[in-house]
């Protein structure tokens, strides 16, 4: 079932498609591929503005972009957790990066942090990616993929811990970088927990049992 944010996103979606159908700056059997970018640009644009205003309550600018260097990357190729609506994706995601931020600007991060983060975070990567959501599965083309691209994200940003550790760099901007990544591999957790339940949920296999 959709929230009603989602169908003010789709509603807003389908007038700016239309829109340019109307003023013939595209066909309008291209409405459909159209009306999706729209979505994706929306979505994104919204959850990074929430982001951003957080940031600037904490004082830092800058947070919301170094949260998303490391966890958009892995998010978006290793899987993760998938809310009902997008009300929902927002609060999950602002809920991550409250807590990376508070952690990354509460106490004195020692680099060894880092290897820490990236060495859990390879594991993990390597056990569970990709996790598919129960609504969007993806073929074996697409898995292979996937996993391919998230073991090379993860494998640079433990190379990345590695150097960090070695020259004993720290500050602000790379912890909440970190806790983007731990946030990502979190997300892995969560997204199996919730197939699982899902499965357990689903009628047909309740029938089946």
């Amino acid at each position: 079932m959709q929230g009603d944010d989602d169908l003010m996103i789709k509603s807003l979606s389908l007038k700016c498609t239309r829109f340019l159908i109307t003023k013939g700056k595209i066909p309008p059997d291209k409405e459909p591929i159209l009306c999706y970018g729209f979505e994706l640009v929306i979505i994104t644009v919204i959850g990074n503005l929430i982001l951003a205003a957080i940031s600037l309550v904490y004082g830092q600018p800058l947070a919301w972009l170094c949260f998303l260097l490391g966890f958009a990357p892995l998010r978006s190729t290793a899987g993760g957790y998938h809310a009902s609506s997008h009300i929902r994706c927002y609060l999950t995601t602002a809920g991550m990066f409250i807590s990376g931020i508070s952690f990354a600007l509460s106490i004195d991060w020692d680099s060894i942090v880092y290897l820490i983060i990236a060495f859990i975070s390879t594991g993990l990567i390597l056990v569970m990616s990709p996790v598919e959501a129960n609504n969007k599965k993806l073929t074996k083309e697409q898995r292979k993929r996937n996993r391919r691209k998230s073991i090379a994200t993860i494998l640079i940003e433990f190379t990345l811990s590695s150097i960090l550790y070695i020259f004993d760099i720290s500050n602000a901007e790379i912890c909440i970088f970190f806790t983007g990544i731990a946030s990502a591999s979190t997300s892995l957790i969560m997204a199996k927990i919730a197939n699982r339940r899902n499965i357990k949920s689903s009628p047909i296999l309740q029938h089946d049992s």
